[in-house]
């Protein structure tokens, strides 16, 4: 079809301003207060310096992420960290533009309406905007579904067997990432099984199981039963937030969490758009894998312990896919009454607008380290407890080279320690271990009256944006 390439660069460009803009309206791409995504950029230095995930250090995920952001922590070694995060940033925010024009690519298989439809709403879409502006695992998981969901939903009935063993190492290393990768992968085998594909059904699983092997083996072999026990047996348990299913769905088809009324209504129209879209597309054939891969996704994050915004990108790409496929059969359905076409891409149009207009307007949570906090920072080791602090204030890498103690998730500890109650007293020992160190996440780190009073016994260095430096024990 003429100007599919124009479509496709054009939703990747649209998708590239919607997530870039507002963080440089905001004050930028170096910001620090992400926390998740300075733990990926922290354990990918860490790994640069020898130090491997599980074995020296906790991670709560599969090392997939920390393999994916070495570049860029070698980057930053030799330039600033500061420059290797903000590398990473740009790179994450075109992995999530790529996204958006996988998506259309996708569904210009039904149609042109349909690509072009499903790649403005995706690029738009305000809980995929947020969560691509950084290095978050999602990310990474929406592209490994997408290049499984191009190389296996084809018009024709014939799937080439390579195709469906790269698929499934697709979705393999997505799972590698984040083991929520494997719910659709999961899915979609048993979605070649109900089709009687038992040849494709194990191609996929051969494919992934190859893939993960690959990724996963190395760290394994270091550390097998901390490997195991950081990655599966601290998800169980994690202490729940945000467990009502309401501001669930109110976050994945809304705007953070639906802390107001107009977001809440706004939550419920997509939802209903959703519903009326995939009931059009349990007809379509092609369609049911991304209806039964929406199922399962959501089923994940309405049954996970804990809930954050940007765990509502697991659903994103289904969701919009069917949204743009329905639109496309409803206008062909009625394509006798011309001005009754008109209408599901006009409802789709609204969501693409909306969702975009949100994306600008909603204030970006963008905190940057001021400069009274570096320029009373000391020499030697600087401990804290948000790995974004340091990378922003050029001391991850120092701190590395100074062989100084150091902590990549400080929250993560808390969920490996056997007794969470131990939690606070080693903070305060890890933090006091360093030439100084800052408190940054007071709030999110639950600290108790006593812990904060024996924090505020140390030397007051800084206080300024949020954060507070104190002087520690000299090394």
């Amino acid at each position: 079809m003429r100007g599919r390439r124009e479509i496709f660069i054009g939703v990747f460009a649209l998708a590239v301003l919607v997530r870039l803009i507002p963080l440089l309206v905001h004050g930028g791409l170096g910001f620090w207060n992400g926390y998740d995504d300075g733990v990926y950029y922290a354990s990918a230095d860490a790994l640069t310096f020898g130090h491997l995930p599980y074995r020296d250090f906790v991670l709560l995920h599969p090392p997939g992420i920390t393999v994916l952001l070495v570049p860029f922590a070698a980057l930053g070694r030799v330039t600033t960290d500061a420059t290797g995060m903000i590398l990473a940033r740009c790179f994450f925010i075109a992995l999530g533009a790529i996204n958006a024009s996988l998506v259309a690519a996708i569904a210009w298989r039904w149609s042109r309406r349909a690509g072009v439809i499903a790649g403005v709403v995706y690029a738009c879409w305000y809980p995929a905007v947020v969560t691509e502006q950084s290095a978050r695992l999602e990310v990474v998981g929406t592209t490994a579904l997408l290049v499984a969901l191009l190389l296996l939903v084809r018009l024709t009935p014939t799937v080439r067997p390579r195709h469906e063993l790269f698929a499934g190492a697709a979705l393999g290393l997505g799972a590698g990432v984040k083991i929520w990768g494997a719910a659709p992968w999961l899915v979609l085998v048993l979605w070649e099984l109900l089709r009687q594909r038992w040849a494709a059904a194990g191609r996929l699983v051969a494919g992934g199981s190859a893939a993960l092997a690959v990724l996963l083996l190395p760290f394994f072999a270091a550390a097998p039963t901390r490997m195991f026990d950081m990655v599966i047996r601290d998800q169980f348990r994690r202490a729940p937030i945000h467990p009502s299913e309401g501001l669930r769905l109110s976050s994945i088809f809304g705007i953070d969490n639906g802390i107001t009324a107009h977001h809440a209504w706004f939550a419920v129209v997509v939802g209903l758009v959703l519903v009326a879209a995939v009931l059009v597309c349990l007809r379509d054939g092609l369609a049911q894998p991304m209806v039964m891969v929406l199922a399962g996704n959501l089923a994940v994050l309405l049954s996970s312990p804990s809930f954050f915004r940007h765990y509502a990108e697991f659903v994103a790409a289904p969701a919009v896919l069917l949204i743009g496929i329905a639109a496309d059969r409803v206008s062909r359905m009625v394509s006798l009454r011309r001005r009754a076409a008109v209408v599901a891409p006009v409802i789709a149009g609204a969501l693409a607008l909306a969702n975009g207009i949100a994306a600008f307007t909603v204030p970006a949570k963008v905190r940057l380290v001021d400069k009274a906090v570096t320029g009373a920072a000391p020499r030697g080791c600087l401990t804290s407890d948000d790995p974004g602090v340091l990378i922003q204030m050029n001391r991850l890498s120092q701190d590395f080279r100074d062989n100084c103690r150091f902590s990549i998730d400080v929250w993560g500890t808390q969920q490996d320690l056997t007794h969470t109650s131990d939690w606070q007293p080693w903070l305060v020992r890890y933090l006091a271990s360093g030439d100084a160190f800052i408190v940054a996440r007071p709030h999110e780190d639950d600290l108790t009256a006593q812990t904060l009073h024996e924090l505020a016994s140390y030397p007051l260095l800084a206080d300024a944006g949020g954060i507070t430096m104190r002087r520690g024990n000299s090394r």
